[in-house]
């Protein structure tokens, strides 16, 4: 039997591992949620100060035995007929993505990039084994702008070309003495270009639908009809119970036990400055606007 991949994508904080939770609780779906697949190749890399170096962007997120259990568990019998990979870093691995086709199916997560840039202030990521560093201005945020400006056309890199200098700068700092701003800069940074990947999309003609946040947390269970069917699959009231069926944290520091929250948004109201919030609205507003958020 030919299983089917699901890749729950989109810039990070936007709700993939909610969707891949859902999912993961319908009986035709088995979902594996990010750091279930690259395990401690993720940190590891990152410890790199315990030797007496520093920490860089290409100390990363190390993909290359990832593709090999993804290919795995979709040729592991005893998965049911779908097998969902919640993958915010493969977003911008186009060439890859189009290798799956035609059994694949990508499930892109859109937030509000006010809501995104402070979920990114307030995770935080090892930096080194003794050292935490907000998500923000981790080099794992350095990895998932780099990765994704490589695909997208010269005519949007001019367009952000203002942004992509300060970020430059920010670039030549150390995570452990990067500011705040430096953070809402590379968090903002990194939604407008993970989000440009859409049009990517399009053009490469990948199979691709989007769930926004805002609409799957207030109405979860039309919104999960629609993606449901999206993938040909039937409704099972399950996919209501995830935070049942689930226990522990899961990548991000999700609590798979938790219950859907419809009142989730806007959370960034009291924490983001107004000179944060400019900041924001000047690196986001211009795709911001497009796909539904500031009006």
């Amino acid at each position: 039997m030919v299983r089917r991949a699901i890749i729950i994508t989109g810039c990070q904080r936007s709700g993939t591992n909610l969707v891949n939770l859902i999912l993961d609780s319908h009986p035709q779906i088995r979902g594996f949620d990010e750091m279930s697949l690259f395990h401690w190749e993720v940190i590891q890399p990152l410890m790199a100060a315990e030797e007496g170096r520093e920490v860089t962007a290409e100390d990363g997120l190390a993909l290359m035995t990832v593709d090999d259990r993804i290919a795995a568990h979709l040729a592991d019998p005893q998965h049911p007929p779908y097998v969902a990979f919640q993958l915010p870093p493969y977003a911008s691995k186009i060439a890859y993505l189009k290798s799956l086709r035609p059994a694949m199916r990508i499930l892109w997560c859109l937030r509000d990039p006010r809501d995104v840039v402070t979920s990114m202030l307030k995770l935080g990521l090892p930096f080194t084994r003794s050292e935490i560093v907000p998500w923000a201005v981790h080099p794992a945020a350095e990895f998932e702008i780099d990765q994704a400006l490589r695909q997208l056309s010269e005519q949007v890199r001019q367009a952000l070309s203002n942004h992509l200098e300060l970020y430059e700068i920010v670039r030549q700092k150390s995570p452990r003495v990067r500011t705040r701003y430096d953070g809402v800069l590379m968090g903002a940074l990194c939604w407008r270009i993970k989000n440009e990947l859409l049009a990517v999309y399009e053009r490469e003609q990948l199979p691709f639908s989007v769930i926004r946040y805002e609409e799957l947390i207030r109405d979860p269970q039309q919104q999960i009809e629609k993606v449901l069917a999206d993938l040909d699959l039937p409704w099972h009231e399950t996919v209501l119970r995830h935070h049942e069926l689930h226990r522990g944290l899961v990548s991000g520091e999700t609590d798979s036990a938790r219950p859907i929250d419809a009142t989730n948004t806007a959370k960034w109201r009291p924490v983001l400055s107004n000179e944060e919030l400019e900041v924001v609205h000047k690196v986001t507003s211009g795709l911001a606007l497009q796909l539904g958020y500031f009006h």
